[in-house]
């Protein structure tokens, strides 16, 4: 019997540590679930995706999550963008050149992951992507600027550089980009005591620390609210709410939901691992 209930006792606290959760997808291109992108840099990273897909047939995702500990629990950042990239099936299956960018805001990790239609030339332009157009601003906490650059720098160095065409090339070399198993051990490890020890650490923080307009005091909450929603036709219409707990005042900043696009992706993407990690 006392070995029953050891077994029983370690099936349930040892599937939580094992346990991998990935969110449902809400939107085509930006899923900001962990709230760190404005309005206005929201809704132009949204139109730019968009071009993106319509005018070079390749599907870029961002997907921003809270900590580690609550999506990743026993996995490094490499493997769970992997699993979560083909959960979603992101790009076209045919040419496999879908990208993720994949931030976990608690645990100063991000991941750029890609299909395995690019090859090891593409990878080292993803390794600039990552530590020359966005781990900078991660680092002064500017997120929102952070994926907006880095949206511009796949642009630029990845899917439509200047000087050749032809970077995203079928192949299955993941080699690149691919290693370091040790490092996102120890970085998931390190992110996960990180993410036992305070949430919602610096970014959070620092709105948190921001003083009311009209009476001065911090402890402001943002929140959003959808007014109309996009159709094929028409554009649809949100507010940003900022509202202070202490005299009730609320800010109120007005944005625009895109168009829905009537041609997505096909889907069903497949990324084999390739793809570069950032620490902020």
């Amino acid at each position: 019997m006392i070995r029953l209930f050891a077994v029983l006792a370690a099936l349930i606290f040892a599937s939580p540590l094992t346990a991998q959760t990935y969110p449902d997808r809400t939107a085509d291109g930006v899923n900001d679930f962990a709230d760190i992108i404005d309005a206005g840099t929201e809704t132009r990273i949204i139109e730019k995706l968009a071009d993106i897909a319509d005018g070079h047939d390749t599907e870029v995702v961002i997907v921003t999550l809270s900590s580690v500990r609550f999506y990743a629990q026993n996995t490094d950042i490499a493997e769970y963008a992997t699993n979560l990239f083909n959960t979603w099936g992101i790009g076209d299956a045919e040419a496999n050149t879908g990208i993720l960018i994949l931030v976990f805001r608690d645990d100063g990790l991000m991941r750029i992951e890609t299909g395995s239609g690019y090859d090891a030339a593409a990878l080292a332009q993803v390794d600039l992507v990552v530590s020359e157009d966005i781990i900078g601003h991660f680092r002064d906490d500017d997120f929102a600027q952070g994926l907006e650059a880095g949206v511009d720098g796949l642009l630029a160095r990845l899917i439509d550089p200047p000087a050749a065409n032809d970077t995203a090339t079928p192949t299955t070399d993941t080699t690149e980009g691919s290693g370091g198993t040790l490092y996102y051990i120890l970085g998931a490890i390190v992110a996960g005591i990180a993410g036992l020890v305070g949430l919602n650490r610096r970014s959070a923080a620092k709105f948190a620390a921001q003083p009311c307009s009209s009476c001065g005091k911090p402890g402001l909450v943002k929140s959003r609210e959808v007014l109309r929603a996009a159709t094929l036709e028409t554009e649809g219409a949100g507010e940003t709410r900022i509202t202070c707990p202490s005299c009730g005042h609320v800010d109120v900043t007005p944005y625009t939901i895109s168009k829905l696009r009537p041609e997505a992706p096909k889907g069903g993407g497949k990324s084999e691992g390739g793809g570069t990690t950032g620490k902020f």
